[in-house]
């Protein structure tokens, strides 16, 4: 019989986008432009009380949120951001950790903000200079669930 290696977090990185909003300005958008909607807004955003968050980031301003979009325009703006903030936050985890690019063996991505062919792991792959042959696994669509279910497979990748 043996016993599994417990694994461990070596390292954290965050990286956010350039827009920064308040948490009450960020409640009053989603207000504002959901009330004339099927929603109970009221209900809604009491999320936004409870939260325990105080600035919200975005890649665009709220204006351009509120404007209506394509899913192909929105989309775009996902591709555009999504892979440099998450090698961003990647990068600051592997100088945290003393890791570097090479040393890395798995990746595992997760993402409910857009569709990316090819995918975001293998974007940030790419940007990063980790090996082509890295263990990968992109999660989408799990929304606020999906880190969770991500430490979970990265915790079976280290065993």
């Amino acid at each position: 019989m043996f016993a599994l290696a417990q694994p461990r977090i070596n390292g954290v990185g965050t990286a956010v986008p350039e827009h920064q909003v308040p948490q009450a300005e960020a409640k009053r958008f989603f207000v504002d432009l959901f009330r004339e909607g099927d929603l109970d807004v009221d209900r809604l955003s009491s999320v936004y009380d409870n939260a325990q968050i105080d600035t919200r980031y975005f890649c665009t301003p709220l204006e351009w949120l509120a404007e209506d979009r394509s899913f192909e325009e929105k989309n775009t703006r996902y591709i555009e951001h999504a892979p440099a903030l998450g090698a961003e936050a990647a990068k600051r985890a592997l100088d945290e950790a003393s890791i570097t690019p090479r040393e890395v063996h798995s990746i595992v991505v997760v993402s409910s903000g857009g569709i990316s062919v090819p995918s975001l792991d293998a974007r940030i792959i790419e940007k990063l200079g980790l090996s082509r042959h890295v263990t990968r696994k992109s999660l989408f669509g799990l929304g606020c669930a999906g880190g969770v279910n991500g430490i979970s497979h990265a915790a079976d990748y280290a065993r």
